[in-house]
């Protein structure tokens, strides 16, 4: 997948510190297939769409407190404890948010 560039940079290429300076500052976005995480101002979203087959998600996170990110569906809301990175798998049907603070 290409990657997505803001401000003149791509976000794949910038390194953990100046990827969190940039979410400080402002905004930054990467995606991970149908997983979004976007920083605003040290505030993370972490979202996606809603998937129509199992799909594993496993995304290296910016330094953060344990948080817990929620898988909705038609049926309910569960949810998962993220202590470092994410990996969890989303069955058919189910979509991912979580919304956290970066540490700086």
């Amino acid at each position: 997948m290409a990657a997505t560039t803001h401000h003149g940079a791509k976000i794949s290429e910038l390194t953990p510190l100046e990827t969190l300076a940039d979410g400080i500052k402002g905004y930054w976005l990467k995606e991970w297939g149908s997983v979004k995480l976007t920083v605003v101002r040290g505030h993370a979203f972490l979202s996606s769409n809603i998937v129509t087959e199992a799909t594993a998600v496993s995304m290296d996170l910016p330094t953060h407190q344990p948080f817990y990110a929620q898988i909705l569906s038609s049926s309910g809301v569960r949810t998962v404890l993220v202590e470092t990175n994410l990996n969890l798998t989303l069955n058919a049907g189910e979509q991912l948010q979580a919304v956290f603070t970066v540490e700086v």
